[in-house]
């Protein structure tokens, strides 16, 4: 139930989110940078959770459970959970939860991350029910890491945009910059 809550407060989040001037790094092909480089990140520290991560600066926080970042149609969510073993497995796991919430979901893939430490990613595509640019439906495409924080925890991050605009390398780098506060 409570992946359901998480990804229908994003998809909601998108859905309303007042459209910002720029967009995130792989957004608008990757100009969003002054100097036509990707949007900087800037940090976060959720009490709440005991965690900090990075996310594009152009965004706005919308929501704090799941913590969720939003640009015009792009979204980021944080969702906290008892570890359960190996982060595929948990993916795996949860592929059928996320399926049920995600309308169009089709897998693209569940791996092991060789650069996100202790991690696995579910890439998958999906489509919003409507554009918080265009009223419209949007074409999504998201990665989702699974990430052992090492203290009995895992952190569950969905980086979403449109497909045209999907920057993985950015997911991934957000992702990277997840932390566990002090």
């Amino acid at each position: 139930m409570e992946i359901r809550k998480a990804v229908l407060v994003a998809i909601a989040a998108l859905s309303l989110a007042v459209p910002v001037a720029s967009a995130c790094g792989g957004s608008g092909g990757g100009e969003g940078g002054e100097n036509g480089g990707e949007t900087p990140l800037v940090a976060f520290q959720d009490p709440a959770g005991k965690v900090s991560v990075s996310y594009p600066s152009t965004w706005q926080k919308t929501s704090d459970q799941p913590l969720t970042f939003t640009g015009q149609d792009e979204f980021l969510s944080i969702e906290i959970r008892q570890a359960s073993g190996d982060p595929a497995a948990a993916a795996k796991a949860d592929q059928a939860a996320v399926e049920s919430v995600a309308p169009g979901f089709k897998l693209t893939g569940i791996v092991a991350s060789k650069e996100v430490k202790n991690s696995a990613v579910m890439s998958y595509t999906w489509e919003t029910p409507r554009s918080a640019v265009t009223g419209k439906p949007v074409a999504e495409q998201a990665d989702r890491y699974y990430i052992d924080l090492g203290d009995g925890r895992l952190a569950v991050l969905t980086g979403s945009a449109p497909k045209a605009n999907f920057d993985r390398e950015q997911v991934r780098d957000i992702a990277l910059t997840l932390k566990v506060s002090k």
